[in-house]
């Protein structure tokens, strides 16, 4: 995936994907931060990690961390360990500010081109309690001291598809209302050994968190559970091959919490660009994305603009190494 980080597990012979994914400032204030949202206040306002290394990264070393970097609570406490690997700047920007996916989009346009270029491992120890919010709140610190981060929030009209029913109060037979039957969690003990025969009727068992399979022939099963509909409006861009180019944003009305998962097959899916959804069929032998997403989920593609909350970084540099 593009924006989200992924944590990658091999297993044979089948790869398991965890998918991991507003205030008015006068940008002429150099060196302001953005202002304290909800859930940076909940989680306790500005904390910085214990230690933490940050250094560049060895060409040929392998994307990975233990957390995930993008905007879900899961999280498998690690006894205060925080390890990221390969990750470039963007990611850690996107984690610690939780963007959303249409925020990270337009994060792709700022800054200068290293951000999204230079690769950078990191690791840190936080106090063994910290929940991932905090550790979110830890990064911001990192990013304004060792990077000397300056960002802040505008309001802009941009593209997007929104997402809306195909059928007014239908929903796909993939998609249902989530009932806690059977339970899930934010921390599932997944990571590393999920398999297929781990997921519950196509389901996985953990909440909040993209999770999938990729089996050798190309065909994929993606689901989540106890998310949003705005949670799965984000996550569509993600998909492999779903060539969104706009971000996507909930208009389908609905309220609470969804179980849902997705069947897909090889390299079906064509870039929207911009166009009208329907127009997005490369394959006469295999469904387009939007026919998936309708006949599974029930659920439609409309291209709109809308405002969104996005992310103007003012000043960044590179960060020495230690």
């Amino acid at each position: 995936m593009r924006t989200c980080a992924a944590r990658v597990q091999k297993t044979a012979p089948i790869l398991a994907l965890i998918l991991v994914i507003t205030f008015v400032f006068d940008a002429r204030r150099a060196g302001a931060q953005l202002s304290a949202t909800d859930w940076e206040k909940a989680a306790g306002g500005k904390m910085s990690f214990e230690v933490a290394s940050i250094k560049p990264s060895a060409p040929d070393e392998r994307t990975g961390t233990n957390v995930g970097l993008d905007s879900g609570n899961d999280y498998e406490p690690s006894g205060g360990l925080f390890r990221a690997t390969h990750f470039d700047t963007a990611s850690y920007i996107s984690f610690a500010y939780k963007l959303t996916q249409a925020q990270r989009m337009a994060l792709q346009h700022e800054g200068p081109k290293w951000i999204h270029d230079d690769r950078f491992d990191l690791e840190a120890r936080a106090p063994a309690t910290a929940t991932k919010d905090q550790l979110r709140l830890m990064m911001q610190s990192l990013l304004a001291d060792r990077f000397k981060l300056a960002i802040h929030m505008e309001k802009r009209e941009i593209p997007m598809f929104g997402l809306a029913l195909v059928k007014e109060g239908k929903l796909g037979p993939h998609l249902r209302h989530y009932a806690d039957d059977p339970p899930c969690s934010l921390s599932s003990g997944l990571r590393g050994n999920q398999h297929p025969e781990d997921l519950v009727g196509g389901l996985p068992p953990v909440c909040d968190a993209w999770i999938g399979t990729l089996m050798p022939d190309g065909h994929a099963s993606f689901g989540a559970r106890n998310v949003t509909m705005q949670k799965i409006a984000d996550g569509l861009p993600t998909l492999p091959n779903a060539e969104l180019d706009r971000p996507v944003v909930d208009q389908t009305g609905l309220a609470g919490t969804f179980d849902f998962w997705l069947e897909l097959s090889g390299n079906v899916f064509g870039p929207l660009q911009g166009r009208a959804p329907a127009a997005a069929q490369t394959d006469d032998t295999a469904p387009s994305f939007v026919e998936i997403i309708r006949d599974q989920l029930g659920l439609k593609l409309v291209p709109t603009t809308g405002q969104v909350d996005t992310p103007v970084i003012d000043h960044i540099e590179k960060p020495t190494p230690n």
